[in-house]
């Protein structure tokens, strides 16, 4: 959990010092938008393991839908640690 936490700060920061360049380029403004991205995903990971609602408690009654979630849950966070 807390490297989730770093994750998440390391994002902020990142996000934190394209705000203070002022003109951002195109390339620039994609990355802002990957970073804010993944923020807010990392955060929603948090939120799950906070609220003591982990995908697996959440979806322990149906494994099917859990197995879907799992899945894509997996797939969003390989996204996120290959944009890195």
């Amino acid at each position: 959990m807390h490297n989730l936490y770093k994750l998440r700060d390391l994002l902020v920061k990142e996000l934190e010092e394209y705000g203070s360049v002022g003109e951002l380029s195109k390339a620039s403004l994609d990355s802002v938008n990957k970073l804010s991205h993944a923020a807010k995903n990392v955060c929603k990971v948090i939120n799950y393991c906070e609220d003591d609602g982990s995908v697996l408690k959440a979806y322990r009654d149906d494994k099917e839908h859990y197995s879907e979630v799992k899945e894509e849950l997996r797939e969003e966070l390989l996204r996120m640690v290959q944009s890195f």
